[in-house]
C-alpha cells in the first residue's frame, strides 16, 4: 500500500514514527559528536599539549606523558558509565543524557582556560588531569545512553541503519576535530599554536554543547523505558547486570575491543605516527586524517543499512577478520612513503567503518531493557580502557622499546583476535525485537 492510499490513522502513525526516529538520531548523534570532538582535539594536539603542560628536555618523554593523561582518563569511564547508566535504567534515558552532555561541555571548556606549566608549575598538569577525569566520567555514560535511546526508538527492520547514525555522530565529531586542528596548523606558526592557538577548539566545543543540550531538553522519554516503568524499574541495575548478565558484558567488551583500538589508532594517532616517522609534515598528516575520516563517515550508514539485509554478524566478522589479516601488511605499506601512508590510512579507515557501522545495533540487541544502558556502557568502556585510550600510548611505547615502526600492528592483531572470538560467539539479531 502506498503512502497516498494509506488510511489517515495509519499515515499519522507512520509520520509520528518518522518524527520520533529523526529526533532520536539528532539526540544521539549530537552528544556523540561533542564527545569525540573533544577527545579528538586532545589527541591531535598531543605534541602541542606536551609542550604546554609537560616541559621536558626530551620531546618523546613529554609526548608520552601527554598520551598517558589521554589513556589514564579512560580508567574513569566505567565509573561514569555505572553512574549515568544507573540513572538511565532507573530514572530514564532523558535525564541521563542531559547530565552526560553538560558534564562533557563544562570539563572541555575548562581545559581551554588552564594555565601552562611555565605559568603555574606542577598545578597545570594536575588541573589538566582533573578536567580529563571529569570529561571521562561524562563520556562514560554518553555512548551507552545515546546508543540505547536510539536503538529503542528504532523499528526492528531499520535498527541497523538508525543506530549507525550514533556512530555517524561520533565520526562527525572526530572529523570536525581533525579539520579544526588541520586549519590551526595551516593558519598558525608552531609558536603561536603553543602560545594560544591550541585553546581555540576547546572554546568552540561550548557552542556544540549548547546545541546538544537544546535537543536533549526537548527529547521525549524512550517508549521502551516507559513500558518498563509501568511494570517495575530495576532498583539496582548494576547489581542485576553483574549477577545475571556478566557474560554479556564480557562478550560486549571483546567485540568492541577492535573498534576502540583501531578507531584511536587510525583516526587520531596515525597523524602523530606519520610525523614522528618523517613520512609527512604535520599539516599534511592532519589533512590525510581528515580525508580518511570523511570517507569512513560516509560509509558508516551504508554498513548499518546493509546489516539490516545480510545481518550484523557477517559484517562484524568480516571487518575484524580483515583487520587481523591486513594490519601488518598495511603498516609495512604505510611506511613506504608519503603517498603509501595516506592510501594505507584510508584503507584502514574503511575497514574500521564497517565495524563501527554495526556496533551500536549489536550491543543494544544483547541486553534487556532494564539494564541496557548500564550494560552497554560497561562493555563499551571496558573495551575503551583495554583497547581505546591505551592504543596511542602503547603504540608509542612499543616503537620506543623495539625501535620498529611496525610494532603497533602486533597490538592491533592481539585485540582483533579477541574481537573475532566474540563475534563468532554472538547470535544473529537482525530484524528481532529488543529484549524486554
Amino acid at each position: 500500500m502506498t503512502q497516498q492510499n494509506m488510511p489517515p490513522a495509519q499515515e499519522t502513525r507512520g509520520t509520528l514514527e518518522q518524527d520520533r526516529i529523526r529526533k532520536a538520531i539528532w539526540i544521539g548523534g549530537a552528544g556523540s559528536a561533542i564527545e569525540y570532538f573533544d577527545f579528538t582535539v586532545y589527541a591531535f594536539l598531543a605534541t602541542t599539549i606536551a609542550a604546554v603542560f609537560f616541559p621536558s628536555s626530551d620531546p618523546a618523554t613529554g609526548l608520552l606523558l601527554a598520551l598517558a593523561v589521554f589513556a589514564a582518563s579512560f580508567v574513569f569511564r566505567p565509573i561514569g558509565g555505572l553512574v549515568i547508566g544507573h540513572i538511565a535504567d532507573k530514572y530514564g534515558r532523558r535525564p541521563a543524557l542531559i547530565i552526560a552532555v553538560v558534564g562533557m561541555g563544562i570539563a572541555t571548556a575548562s581545559i581551554g582556560f588552564l594555565p601552562s606549566y611555565q605559568t603555574a608549575g606542577i598545578i597545570a598538569p594536575i588541573l589538566l588531569v582533573t578536567a580529563r577525569i571529569v570529561q571521562a566520567l561524562a563520556a562514560g555514560g554518553e555512548m551507552g545512553g545515546a546508543g540505547t535511546y536510539v536503538a529503542e526508538a528504532s523499528p526492528p527492520e531499520k535498527r541497523g541503519f538508525v543506530t549507525s547514525t550514533t556512530m555517524l555522530g561520533l565520526m562527525i565529531g572526530t572529523l570536525l576535530g581533525a579539520f579544526t586542528v588541520a586549519m590551526l596548523n595551516l593558519a598558525l606558526t608552531p609558536e603561536a599554536l603553543v602560545a594560544w592557538g591550541w585553546r581555540l577548539p576547546f572554546y568552540i566545543s561550548v557552542v556544540f554543547t549548547l546545541i546538544a543540550l537544546v535537543f536533549r531538553k526537548r527529547m521525549e522519554e524512550s517508549n521502551k523505558f516507559e513500558d518498563l516503568e509501568e511494570r517495575q524499574v530495576t532498583k539496582a541495575p548494576a547489581v542485576i547486570l553483574f549477577r545475571r548478565h556478566l557474560k554479556i558484558v564480557l562478550l560486549t567488551t571483546m567485540i568492541a575491543l577492535t573498534s576502540q583500538a583501531s578507531y584511536y589508532l587510525v583516526f587520531t594517532y596515525l597523524g602523530t605516527y606519520f610525523t614522528r616517522a618523517g613520512l609527512v609534515d604535520p599539516p599534511i598528516a592532519a589533512i590525510a586524517t581528515t580525508c580518511t575520516l570523511a570517507i569512513a563517515t560516509v560509509m558508516i550508514p551504508f554498513w548499518g543499512k546493509l546489516s539490516g539485509r545480510v545481518g550484523r554478524k557477517p559484517i562484524l566478522i568480516g571487518s575484524v577478520g580483515l583487520t587481523l589479516i591486513l594490519i601488518y601488511p598495511l603498516f609495512m605499506f604505510m611506511g613506504a612513503g608519503a603517498i603509501s601512508a595516506v592510501v594505507g590510512q584510508i584503507l584502514y579507515g574503511l575497514i574500521v567503518s564497517a565495524h563501527l557501522g554495526v556496533l551500536v545495533a549489536v550491543i543494544s540487541e544483547l541486553f534487556p531493557t532494564n539494564v541496557r544502558s548500564t550494560g552497554f556502557s560497561m562493555g563499551f568502556n571496558f573495551a575503551a580502557i583495554l583497547g581505546g585510550g591505551t592504543a596511542p600510548y602503547v603504540s608509542t611505547w612499543l616503537i620506543e622499546k623495539t625501535g620498529s615502526l611496525l610494532s603497533p600492528a602486533f597490538f592491533i592483531m592481539l585485540v582483533a583476535s579477541i574481537s573475532l572470538i566474540g563475534a563468532l560467539l554472538i547470535k544473529e539479531s537482525k530484524g528481532k525485537e529488543l529484549q524486554g
